[in-house]
Order: C-alpha cells, then sequence, then structure tokens
C-alpha cells in the first residue's frame, strides 16, 4: 500500500475548514483521470503505471471554501518513484478542484508549497487561500495570495 500524508497542518488553523474535513482517502478514479488532462506530470505517470498505480500517488481531502459543504476537494501528491515525479526536491504538489455534475473542475494548481491556509475573506464565492513556499537556504519564505476569479483561483497582486 503507497504511503498517505496527512493534510498539511496549515489548512487546519482555521476551525470553519477543519470542521468540514474527511480523512484522507483515495482518489476517485475519475478525478485521477481530470488530472491527466490537467497536468503533465499526473499524465507522465498515468501513461507509466496506469490508473491504479498513479493513484497510490495521491491523497485527497474534501474540504469547504463556500458555504455548500465538501464541493471542494484538495488533492496533494503524497512522494514520488522511479516512474512517477510528482513532488519537487523537498515538496510535492497540490490541487483544488471542484465537483461539478458528474465531473470535477480545477481551480488551483501549486507546486512545492509548504503549506496552505483558507482566509476568512472570500472573492466571487469561495475563500481566498494563502500558499506558502520554502525559504532557500538564505531567503525568506514565499507568501502568495490566491483569490477565485470566478472560474480558478489566480494569484492577488498585493502591490
Amino acid at each position: 500500500m503507497a504511503h498517505r500524508k496527512a493534510l498539511p497542518i496549515g489548512l487546519c488553523l482555521l476551525s470553519l475548514i477543519c470542521n468540514s474535513l474527511v480523512h484522507a482517502g483515495k482518489v476517485p478514479d475519475q478525478l485521477v483521470v481530470q488530472m491527466v488532462r490537467d497536468d503533465q506530470d499526473v499524465k507522465e505517470c498515468f501513461e507509466k503505471m496506469g490508473l491504479t498505480k498513479t493513484a497510490e500517488f495521491l491523497t485527497v481531502e474534501k474540504i469547504s471554501l463556500s458555504n455548500k459543504e465538501g464541493e471542494e476537494l484538495l488533492v496533494e501528491s503524497t512522494h514520488n518513484s522511479d516512474d512517477c515525479i510528482l513532488c519537487g526536491n523537498r515538496r510535492c504538489s497540490a490541487w483544488v478542484y471542484k465537483r461539478m455534475g458528474k465531473g470535477y473542475a480545477l481551480l488551483l494548481m501549486v507546486g512545492g508549497l509548504d503549506e496552505m491556509k483558507v482566509l476568512p475573506s472570500s472573492t466571487n464565492g469561495l475563500r481566498d487561500l494563502k500558499v506558502v513556499y520554502p525559504a532557500g537556504n538564505f531567503d525568506p519564505a514565499t507568501v502568495e495570495i490566491y483569490k477565485f476569479d470566478g472560474k480558478r483561483y489566480r494569484e492577488y497582486k498585493t502591490r
């Protein structure tokens, strides 16, 4: 069985989202197929290993970024292998999806993050997200704010 990791601790800093989380689980096959369409790295894993093995490199959490509980999903990569590289040197990738009828729509894709926090503010009906990327040897961590533009999360320019 593949290694599964817990949700980044930063996401649980706000009780409003922690209350709606479900324990990490297997990514539904239909969502993996959508991820193959959305992300070249996931596509490469799928082409080398197939659907079931690719899903073993991912974990999913139901989250609530709106007033509709469990409409959004946080998918995280958990580890690498010789055939599947979804993590960087120190950190893995994360995707936020929204259930849309019988399918899924990609809202945000970020790589190499330290943590993701849901902010109390919202834009166009979904809560804003704060993503912290790791610091370099002598550089401070990079913090980005993402706001929903009605279709996807976009980096918000604070200056």
